[in-house]
């Protein structure tokens, strides 16, 4: 979902409340209000990854967007929150809500190119579909690619032959222990990519849920490490 459905996910998960002069018993209301708690917080959660979508198209109702979800909270002025992002929502145009991201490709060698390309469709479609720890590891994929390949461009020598599981970290090392060195920025880049990618695919004590703002700066810094090593 984008912003626009985020918000009506949030407007009909206020309205599944149980009525206070419903005629229901204690358990069923127990049940109904523990239900719609959850529907509100969850959906409140999906409003702070997407409100960033409307940055694009109007700063000043992204300003006033962001403002209200900020404050989110499930209490009694929940109800005038979600109608003043209802209004910001039905004034935004109907694409607002697709989450569309369409990454520049990158030159990249002949013996590599479709395969980082289609990788590079697959992160177009996570995104898009707000998988934003698929994207996550997809960058991770793209590097370990492109890494592999200017190794053996400079080295002659295939680690996916020698080294089959080698990290991205120590892809870089070698490169170092051959006279390979790469920009002081770029192994910033590269490291902050490595570790946003194992927090997505290892099981840690706290689990790492990228934002839609996080996802997309880190697929704009795979793109440009990418564009700079050949």
């Amino acid at each position: 979902m984008g912003f626009k459905q985020d918000v009506e996910a949030l407007e009909q998960a206020i309205k599944s409340q149980p009525k206070q002069d419903a005629k229901i018993s204690k358990e069923f209301r127990k049940h109904k209000e523990e239900t719609a708690a959850r529907r509100i917080k969850k959906a409140i959660t999906s409003l702070k990854d997407s409100v960033g979508e409307v940055r694009s198209l109007n700063e000043q109702k992204y300003k006033e967007a962001y403002a209200l979800v900020d404050t989110l909270q499930d209490n009694e002025a929940l109800f005038n929150q979600c109608v003043k992002l209802s209004l910001i929502a039905r004034s935004l145009p109907e694409n607002t809500s697709k989450g569309k991201f369409n990454i520049k490709k990158p030159k990249l060698p002949t013996e590599i190119k479709d395969e980082v390309y289609a990788d590079i469709n697959e992160l177009e479609k996570c995104y898009a579909n707000r998988c934003y720890r698929a994207c996550v590891i997809l960058c991770g994929r793209v590097l370990e690619t492109c890494l592999h390949r200017m190794y053996f461009e400079k080295t002659n020598n295939d680690l996916l032959e020698k080294s089959p599981g080698i990290g991205l970290g120590n892809i870089i090392a070698k490169l170092s222990d051959q006279g390979i060195d790469l920009d002081p920025a770029l192994k910033q880049q590269v490291h902050l990519i490595n570790q946003a990618r194992i927090f997505s695919v290892h099981k840690k004590q706290t689990t790492f849920k990228p934002s839609q703002q996080q996802s997309q700066a880190i697929i704009l810094y795979t793109m440009d490490i990418v564009g700079r090593m050949f």
